[in-house]
């Protein structure tokens, strides 16, 4: 299990509820459980978005990747190139021999590295990006289970209190 994954409280399950609801009010676990699933869903709606993140940062990085391993392999050969300026806004150009490359490393920070090194870097960077994917989308496949785990204990504990409403209306009608 991932270590996003293992941070996930997990939802109890209901084998017996009459049991599990010997001296406790409905409404106050009732409001327990729906308190505990708003808390998945917020878990949910966090991972999902990391998941999005992720899935739009590892497009950019695997061009990069491509982009700097055309320039290697077109070692002292002229590379012609249509760069981006802005969205739908591009410049051509010619790569002389090119020795090095920039690379964006957030936060407004731009270093030049040598081929060999930015290949090195965004290949480390593309394997940890898929390797966050997956532990997020496992973390995802987690919270699924225990929110869909809180919904039927909860569906049950509802029908719990739906059958001993009807019977204690069964026995009062009988007492009469």
């Amino acid at each position: 299990m991932t270590t996003a994954a293992a941070q996930v409280p997990r939802a109890k399950f209901i084998e017996d509820v009459n049991s599990y609801m010997k001296g406790k009010e409905v409404d106050q676990v009732l409001m327990q459980m729906q308190s505990q699933l708003r808390e998945y869903k917020v878990m949910e709606s966090k991972v999902l978005m990391e998941v999005r993140r992720l899935s739009t940062k590892l497009p950019d990085l695997q061009r990069n990747l491509d982009m700097v391993k055309l320039l290697m392999d077109k070692n002292g050969e002229e590379v012609k190139a249509d760069f981006q300026l802005a969205d739908h806004v591009f410049a051509k150009s010619s790569i002389q021999d090119p020795q090095g490359v920039m690379l964006w490393l957030g936060a407004d920070v731009m270093l030049e590295y040598p081929l060999a090194e930015a290949k090195e870097l965004l290949e480390a960077q593309v394997a940890k990006c898929k390797e966050q994917m997956e532990e997020m989308r496992a973390a995802l496949d987690v919270v699924k289970d225990q929110v869909t785990t809180t919904e039927v204990a909860i569906a049950r504990i509802y029908n719990y209190d739906v059958e001993a409403r009807r019977a204690a209306k069964e026995k009062e009608g009988e007492a009469s």
